[in-house]
């Protein structure tokens, strides 16, 4: 829980991998500015791959998933949801569209988090754009069927004594 206080961050260490890491990162960012120049339909492909890959991971780490044609055809906002788990999808697809669009002008506040959330369940018939009420788990089902915690979000208590 640690995480989320004031300043924990500023407190922790920095590795020379991470630094390194940071650097490839600003390295590769003013690559990319060089394919948009040159070359900005390779550039459109990389990310629209990548939109796809993240949509895809992010959305199967909750077991939401759908096969891959319909996961590009959504992605690409070529085929509307047929499922619940392809609602899902299109609402992370969106969000995640938006935020790519608009980070430099976005402040990270709760409104804009429940804005977000909103926007991600507006193909399902679930209301977003409320904090949660209940304690969930990410939960892991193995080939023999048993159930294991993959990841814990934090308590609803805990998020409610953060705001």
């Amino acid at each position: 829980m640690h995480s989320f206080e004031y300043g924990y961050l500023l407190e922790q260490p920095i590795s020379q991998n991470l630094l390194m890491t940071v650097r490839a990162l600003g390295e590769y960012r003013g690559r990319q500015s060089l394919y948009h120049e040159q070359s900005p339909e390779l550039l459109e492909t990389l990310i629209r791959v990548a939109m796809v890959q993240s949509v895809e991971s992010s959305n199967r780490i909750e077991g939401v998933t759908a096969a891959a044609d319909r996961l590009e055809a959504i992605v690409a906002r070529k085929t509307t949801p047929k499922s619940r788990s392809e609602a899902e999808i299109a609402g992370y697809r969106d969000v995640l569209a938006e935020i790519h669009a608009n980070a430099k002008r976005m402040r990270l506040t709760p409104e804009l988090i429940l804005d977000l959330h909103r926007k991600m369940y507006a193909h399902t018939p679930e209301k977003g754009g409320r904090w949660k009420e209940k304690d969930n788990a990410i939960l892991e089902i193995l080939p023999d069927g048993r159930q294991v915690v993959r990841f814990q979000p934090v308590s609803a208590l805990a998020l409610a004594i953060q705001l």
